[in-house]
């Protein structure tokens, strides 16, 4: 929408055969520009985009001070420079003119009323709404031998291995693809970024690992790619592009983002009398009503075996307690990925982290009994054979019930973003795969390996994945796509929330840590929940162990 006013605008007040220009208009784009992308700007930077006199727009921005719009703090990394932040009033004005604009302009390309609302700009969809299959190159891409893809054994990727004659067909070139689980697709990332030249053209890279492979240089910047090809970057979900992001270079391409939603069954609480839940602590009051060990029931089933699976709960669930896991700078309603590595550490002993251990210590009461082993497997498949009236689960795996004809889940499930703690908000974890170039791919490759990844993450691959059972949707188009929209429910809620801004990636942020992070604080926290070790000051200890990983940083 931003994009859009600024090419409007610009023509607007240069084609009229005299100087024209209204500098406060000029500003707010810019510095709302930049607040949507989680980036700061100075005051320099802020009176030099109003397009006039330098002092006239200092004196501009004090009187949107004065008039509560806008506020200022000094930089993080520079005392002498000033950054100016929006305030609440100026964003919430914004957002009332952009919608009452969509709707305008959705009139003019012939919406209807209840569309209107919803269409993005940049989603490339008004035209026609019915996306056609994948077409075959014109010319096959240019590769000696086939295209080797690494994967993860994801329900996205799994559609892709099924369709992959039609994409051999549709390339020009056979294709080779390695299936790998999650430990084991990490290890594989790590040994092919020591390897003289890589074994694979595009590799799948889980959004929390990529700080830590770009800080090793493993995968190459695609930025420079992307732009030559006129890639339309805005038909993307915003916060699955974020995701292939990473200290301002892009590090790849979304390919099967997913967000940990909260699932709840809403035939058995339509028979307890439940509303959806919204807060932890309605989660507590619903696993208590539901739980009935004597019959096989129980209230909740979530990660907890020891390592990464109870480290990605605390870390996330966390988030619903309004707090990053490591010092991030706040910025606006959220907070911003870009902070200086060397104002990053561990950031657990609050108010907030001792919240959430307190949150997880009660859903152990309404767990199942195997609870302490219980990991992305075996949590899914307590919901899925309805031993579990609640989970946590990521988007992408929703396919284990929606599509077991055997399953009590199937149909009935209700799809939610994070019940919400007393300062948190409603959000969903962004996390998922993105794809990308191998650094060390042999130079003659590169660019076949990005022609190749252009089209197959373009809308009708997309499409065509979703049609052929994958869960997951990276673009507004595809959303629009009245065939898309019948075939899963989860993919319709995961769009709603991306609308809503609710899909944020500082719960578990993309730093060179994250990994080794997850795991030490899910050894530590199963230790203190099973293992006999409990300690008063057990958040306190983790951040003590943690300091090591961020020494020198």
């Amino acid at each position: 929408m931003i994009k859009f006013l600024e090419n409007t605008r610009t023509p607007a007040t240069s084609s009229l055969g005299i100087e024209t220009s209204d500098p406060y208009w000029m500003m707010t784009l810019a510095l709302l520009g930049r607040y949507y992308q989680k980036q700061s700007i100075t005051i320099s930077s802020l009176a030099n985009s109003a397009g006039g006199a330098y002092t006239t727009a200092l004196r501009n921005i004090e009187k949107m001070e004065k008039a509560g719009l806008i506020k200022r703090r000094g930089s993080d990394y520079n005392k002498k420079h000033i950054i100016i932040e929006p305030e609440e009033r100026l964003i919430i004005n914004f957002r009332s003119y952009c919608l009452s604009l969509k709707t305008q302009v959705g009139s003019m390309f012939g919406l209807n009323q209840d569309d209107q609302p919803d269409f993005t700009f940049g989603g490339a969809y008004l035209a026609a709404k019915i996306i056609p299959r994948p077409r075959k190159l014109p010319h096959p891409i240019s590769l000696k031998g086939p295209l080797r893809l690494l994967l993860k054994d994801d329900p996205t990727f799994l559609s892709l291995v099924r369709i992959k004659e039609e994409v051999a067909r549709c390339l020009g070139v056979e294709v080779e693809i390695d299936v790998l689980k999650y430990d084991e697709l990490y290890a594989a990332l790590l040994e092919n970024a020591d390897k003289q030249s890589s074994n694979y053209d595009l590799v799948a890279v889980d959004m929390p690992w990529l700080g830590l492979l770009q800080s090793r240089s493993a995968i190459t910047p695609i930025g420079r790619l992307a732009e030559r090809s006129n890639l339309n970057t805005f038909d993307f979900y915003a916060a699955a592009w974020e995701g292939g992001n990473c200290n301002g270079e892009l590090m790849g391409i979304p390919y099967a983002p997913a967000a940990e939603l909260f699932l709840y069954r809403k035939d058995i609480f339509a028979d307890h009398g439940l509303i959806a839940p919204s807060t932890v602590q309605e989660v507590i009051d619903a696993a208590r009503l539901i739980n009935d060990p004597t019959n096989g029931r129980y209230g909740v089933s979530w990660n907890a075996a020891r390592g990464h699976a109870i480290g990605q709960t605390f870390i996330q669930v966390l988030g619903a307690f309004g707090q990053p896991p490591v010092s991030l700078r706040k910025f606006g309603e959220n907070y911003d990925l870009n902070t200086s590595s060397e104002l990053l550490r561990p950031k657990l002993d609050t108010e907030a982290g001792h919240a959430a251990l307190e949150f997880l210590r009660e859903l152990v009461r309404y767990s199942p009994p195997d609870i302490k082993d219980m990991d992305w497997y075996s949590r899914i498949e307590a919901y899925r054979s309805g031993r579990t009236a609640m989970t946590y689960e990521w988007s992408s795996q929703t396919v284990s019930f929606e599509e077991d004809t055997h399953s009590p889940s199937r149909g009935k499930t209700g799809y939610l973003p994070h019940p919400r703690g007393p300062k948190g908000k409603n959000i969903s974890p962004m996390g998922g795969y993105i794809m990308s170039v191998p650094s060390n791919l042999s130079k003659e490759r590169v660019e076949p390996a990005w022609c190749a990844l252009r089209w197959l993450a373009s809308p009708e691959m997309v499409k065509q994945l979703i049609l052929n059972g994958s869960p997951v949707n990276l673009r507004y188009s595809v959303a629009a796509d009245p065939e898309v929209s019948r075939a899963d429910a989860v993919v319709r809620h995961v769009d709603a929330l991306a609308r809503l801004d609710q899909l944020q990636h500082w719960c578990r942020p993309a730093i060179p840590q994250m990994n080794d992070m997850t795991r030490i604080v899910g050894e530590l926290l199963h230790d203190h929940l099973w293992d006999g070790h409990e300690s008063k000051n057990l958040l306190r200890e983790m951040e003590e162990n943690l300091a090591g990983l961020f020494e020198g940083d």
